[in-house]
């Protein structure tokens, strides 16, 4: 039922009541582009302000709408502010020109304004009014307490309505389980509007009792929490009657031989008097109906009871098979009925047909909406369901939720909010005793494109006379394929656009035509920042990546020495780091002691160099001995804040090939030689 034929009527009642929830989850963005429909037909008048089918104004502001039409306009608007708008009027090039202006408007002022011609009501066009009042959360209302009325199967509405699109309301009702907007065990489907408020759908009278509006972010059911409350009172359809239910539960698997009871119940209020009936496809003598029940209320508050009438099938035959009706007849010959399909099957009899509903195998869905995937299952015995997704078996989370449905006669595979890491092949697969089938079903996820690059610093190897081939790849997730562009940032200097003969693209694989790899190749003598830019008609990405160009292989470390090292040679350590990361204040330690730069025998000297791309620092050992065998390490700093790294060398020293031995001298008789004393020197 539309909701502008809703008929709603509040008067101060004097009851209160603490209830239970239902969240409005709803979300409605600060603006919305107008469509045609909603802002006007070109036939009907037209809002020339403003574009937008719905403006927030903060409290205190003015606001002027202006409308024009080819026959004088008129509007209607919430008339429940303190002060009356001002409306002028005018005829300007033909055109009839109106504009409503709001001064100092307030939280009374949120509501729909509707331009229409004077001398036809139906063609008009009209603008939401929010206000964004951090006091007054929900629209204005002069009654604390106020009765609804309505009528059985009607759909009404609980005027809970907030003053700005950001307030999130609760409904509660009775203290009773929490409900949600949506389908509700109890209460059957609950809509919501922000612009009309809660609509409880197909109202019966289990539907009475009171509502509050809450608005507070705790969503409890308190008083503090809920300003406003409704009464609803459903006013019992005289001419119809509810239909019944039955309960299908155990009637989906019955087999030749077995006994089965088929329940039927209808819930009315307890001034509702009621007749059930069985009507069977053969009437046979092992099929009974035993006599109805009826359930009291549950409480003297309770006004409803339930009535019950149970068919029995003994030792079921397969001409049992058939549509089984539960007739309903109040006093007033009013009736309502529902059906129900038993098949009976042979002991020996086993199958499973699967089927998508819609033939919809193959889904396209943007990246953000929603998915939901129902198979339609015709089996014996009952199967066991179980989704997979690229041949891994999905689970339960929040976003992916398998359920089961009708008794076993539909699976279902929700998908909250797609994204591009959703895309793939899924499978139902459904498995009985005798028989195991799956369906094969295909999402594809079109999208703004996703670059991926690396998240850490590439360092490329500068070599003399030439440039260096700095290779970066990135790998772009996206549906149609996108788009690319490249940009390089030398440092200190501005961005510039790579041309198209340094990259190229390929599809990894055409089948999925998702990933695409782009292959840069930049000749760079300088370090800096590369950026990829995919784009499609979904959106854009990007992504960029640090490139260091460097001379040292590892960033720092200290050269090999030659190999050999003989008694007399000069020994050259040399210790190089990249600028990029360290500074040029490199020491050097022998044994875990520093050296100086110019030890007390002059033979060990530093000497410090520099290229465009690193710092060096050059230990000189001359005329090397055995004595210079040591542990040296080489230590280079970062800038600030400083960390610290070190790299170690060892060597040895040969004797000299080349050389003449010195003679040795015995001197252990030498020491105290007296005068006249014989000595002899060997």
């Amino acid at each position: 039922m539309a909701l502008s034929k809703l008929l709603l009527v509040a008067v101060v009642v004097n009851v209160i009541a603490i209830a239970t929830c239902v969240a409005a989850a709803t979300a409605i963005p600060n603006v919305t582009e107008l469509s045609d429909t909603s802002h006007g037909r070109s036939d009907s008048p037209v809002i020339t302000s403003t574009n937008l089918s719905e403006i927030i104004v903060n409290p205190g502001e003015n606001y002027t709408i202006t409308c024009e039409g080819d026959t004088s306009v008129i509007w209607d608007y919430p008339n429940i502010s303190d002060s009356e708008p001002n409306i002028h009027s005018t005829l300007k090039k033909g055109k009839y020109i109106s504009s409503i202006q709001l001064t100092d408007v307030t939280y009374k002022d949120v509501g729909y304004y509707h331009c229409l011609f004077d001398n036809n009501s139906e063609k008009n066009t009209s603008i939401y009014l929010y206000v964004k009042d951090t006091k007054n959360l929900l629209t204005y209302s002069d009654k604390v307490f106020a009765p609804i009325h309505g009528m059985q199967y009607q759909d009404i509405v609980i005027p809970c309505k907030p003053t700005h699109p950001e307030v999130k309301v609760t409904l509660c009702h009775n203290g009773d389980e929490k409900l949600h907007v949506g389908e509700n065990d109890d209460l059957g489907v609950i809509g919501y509007d922000q612009k009309v408020g809660f609509v409880l759908e197909n109202v019966q009278m289990m539907h009475n009792g009171f509502y509050s509006c809450c608005v507070l972010p705790g969503g409890i059911c308190s008083e503090d929490e809920c300003p406003r409350i409704y009464s609803l009172e459903v006013l019992k359809h005289a001419d119809t009657v509810a239909r019944p239910a039955i309960d299908e539960t155990h009637l989906q698997h019955v087999k030749v031989g077995e006994n089965v009871t088929i329940e039927c119940r209808i819930t009315v209020p307890t001034s509702t008097r009621c007749d059930l009936e069985w009507i069977v496809p053969n009437e046979s003598e092992h099929i009974t109906v035993e006599e109805i029940e009826i359930e009291p209320p549950m409480s003297p508050g309770h006004h409803f009871t339930t009535t019950t009438r149970k068919l029995k099938i003994f030792n079921a035959k397969l001409e049992d098979t058939g549509n089984y009706t539960c007739k309903v007849e109040d006093l007033a010959k009013n009736t309502n009925s529902e059906t129900v399909y038993l098949k009976i099957f042979n002991r020996n009899e086993a199958y499973i047909n699967l089927s998508v509903n819609g033939n919809k195998t193959d889904m396209e869905v943007v990246e953000g909406q929603n998915l939901k995937w129902v198979i339609s299952v015709e089996a014996h015995p009952q199967p066991e369901f179980s989704w997979y997704k690229n041949d891994g078996i999905i689970n339960n989370s929040s976003r992916m939720i398998v359920s089961t449905k009708y008794n076993g006669k539909q699976s279902i595979l929700e998908i909250k909010q797609v994204t591009i890491e959703d895309r793939g092949t899924y499978k139902m697969r459904a498995t009985n005793e005798n028989f195991t089938k799956e369906l094969t079903l295909k999402l594809i996820v079109l999208g703004k494109p996703h670059v991926y690059m690396p998240q850490y610093p590439l360092k490329f190897l500068y070599k003399p006379s030439q440039k260096v081939g700095a290779k970066v790849n990135a790998a772009i997730l996206g549906k149609p394929s996108p788009n690319v562009t490249w940009f390089f940032q030398p440092e200190g200097m501005e961005r510039m656009a790579i041309n198209n003969e340094n990259f190229k693209n390929y599809i990894v694989s055409e089948e999925d035509g998702y990933e695409t790899i782009s292959e840069l190749q930049l000749n760079a003598t300088e370090s800096g920042v590369v950026e990829c830019i995919a784009a499609n008609k979904y959106g854009s990405d990007t992504e960029k990546t640090q490139i260091i160009i460097t001379d040292v292989a590892d960033g720092f470390g200290i050269l090999p020495v030659q190999e050999e090292i003989v008694e007399g040679d000069t020994v050259n350590l040399t210790c190089r780091a990249s600028r990029h990361n360290f500074t040029n204040n490199m020491k050097w330690y022998r044994n875990g002691e520093e050296i100086d730069g110019y030890s007390n025998t002059k033979r060990i000297s530093i000497r410090q160099g520099e290229t465009a791309y690193s710092f060096q620092s050059e230990l000189i050992i001359a005329n090397a001995s055995e004595s210079d065998r040591a542990e040296y390490k080489c230590v280079a700093c970062t800038p600030s804040p400083s960390s610290c790294l070190d790299t170690i060398l060892t060597f040895t020293v040969k004797e000299n090939p080349d050389s003449v031995t010195r003679p040795a001298t015995d001197e252990t008789n030498l020491q105290h030689v007296k005068i006249c004393e014989n000595v002899t020197i060997e």
